[in-house]
């Protein structure tokens, strides 16, 4: 019995009742056009799962800002703000440091990472208090 390649496949497909279009997600035997593994989705579905834009920005305050837009939801955007102390803190968490199987010489890596972000923000605060950066205005 020879064993052939299976390929991972996903085409669109009209709807049998004249609906939304379909996304067909499946495998089938390699050279072959025949599919033998699939499954339909709602191209809307999908659209509204994956996002067209996504914009990440950190605050001066340390909150991470993440903004998504999705293409069938009208342009509305979905954010999503956490704080950088806490995302440390979750990286941290024994059940993820397990998870992520992290070895002492990655977590030199973070932490060094940390201490020159530190100092960064460091000569930030003090460009601001020599007056170099210009202060914005919040009112």
């Amino acid at each position: 019995m020879q064993v052939s390649e299976v390929q991972p496949f996903a085409k669109t497909v009209p709807s049998a009742g004249g609906g939304d279009e379909l996304l067909r997600l499946g495998y089938r035997i390699a050279g072959s056009s025949a599919d033998f593994a699939t499954l339909d989705v709602p191209l809307s579905v999908v659209r509204e799962a994956i996002a067209l834009d996504i914009s990440i920005r950190v605050t001066p305050t340390g909150t991470v800002s993440v903004s998504t837009e999705h293409y069938d939801n009208g342009g509305k955007a979905g954010n999503y703000e956490v704080s950088l102390v806490h995302l440390v803190e979750a990286t941290l968490n024994p059940h993820n440091m397990h998870m992520e199987e992290a070895t002492a010489s990655e977590l030199t890596v973070f932490l060094e990472g940390l201490e020159h972000s530190a100092r960064l923000v460091r000569a930030a605060i003090g460009r601001l208090s020599d007056g170099q950066l210009e202060v914005r205005s919040d009112a």
